[in-house]
């Protein structure tokens, strides 16, 4: 076992500069928490990140001898990981990893159907919407520039290991919008209120279905340039709430979608 290192006033003052996107973008690295997420994605063949180190106790790293062998791992104090950590109770260990460069290929987008988000800023949401879409086997995220960043310590947290599977881009809506107007078998389709019952929609095979933000909904540049919109139905027993939770939203929708996507390839 390795002997334990004593971060220095500066090493802690980098590690915790990471919680801030300015920062991140300026060294291309983030941290995760949590010994479930670290001993996924250090592990996880699929995953797209480049993991760069890992700090731990010692008792943590006997317990996982693998992560030795397969990683850089650094032995620290409880105390030093306490100093870094973003959460209010601090993990026993925590890695540090590259931010990624996606490649934001417009091209690859119009050959299937995706998701788009418009202006997300809750963090928890984004992290949910990553975990959903990892489940129901979608490798991407798109959102617009102005949404809250990947890599954001709460989203990290929201997304569970997912975020080293579901690669996260930022394009503007209007890059995406005009790929229906060289391909008419492309399709975009707004989520609105007031658009087509979700349970008689057939989704096609290649297109965008976008999201609006979390308190003003789908801008109205957006929605012009939809051909469909759709609207997951509400109980009609009894007055509800105005809206549903985006990250819901999504959920419901890629569910649906999946279904759809299931029969087509069953029959």
């Amino acid at each position: 076992m390795s002997d334990l290192t004593r971060l220095s006033i500066s090493q802690i003052k980098y590690y915790k500069s990471l919680q801030q996107k300015k920062y991140r973008n300026q060294y291309k690295s983030f941290l995760i928490e949590g010994e479930k997420m670290v001993r996924e994605i250090a592990f996880d063949a699929n995953s797209n990140l480049k993991l760069k180190h890992i700090l731990a106790e010692n008792d943590f790293l006997k317990e996982n001898p693998k992560l030795m062998n397969r990683h850089d791992c650094i032995s620290v104090s409880g105390r030093d990981l306490e100093k870094i950590s973003s959460l209010s109770t601090s993990s026993r260990v925590i890695m540090e990893l590259e931010i990624p460069e996606y490649d934001e290929n417009i091209d690859e987008l119009s050959e299937e159907v995706n998701i788009y988000f418009e202006s997300i800023r809750d963090p928890g949401n984004l992290g949910t919407i990553i975990r959903t879409a990892d489940w129901f086997g979608i490798n991407k995220v798109i959102c617009s520039p102005d949404s809250v960043d990947a890599f954001n310590p709460k989203v990290i947290q929201s997304s569970m290991g997912s975020i080293a599977r579901v690669k996260v881009l930022y394009v503007e809506a209007a890059e995406i919008l005009k790929i229906a107007s060289k391909d008419k078998q492309f399709e975009n389709i707004a989520t609105l209120l007031e658009g087509v019952n979700l349970d008689s929609f057939t989704f096609p095979e290649k297109g965008i279905i976008y999201f609006g933000n979390e308190s003003k909904g789908l801008s109205s540049i957006i929605q012009k340039d939809c051909q469909k919109a759709i609207t997951i139905p509400r109980s009609q027993k009894q007055k509800g709430p105005e809206s549903l939770n985006l990250s819901i939203s999504a959920g419901i929708i890629l569910r649906e979608m999946y279904r759809q996507e299931f029969i087509r390839n069953e029959s």
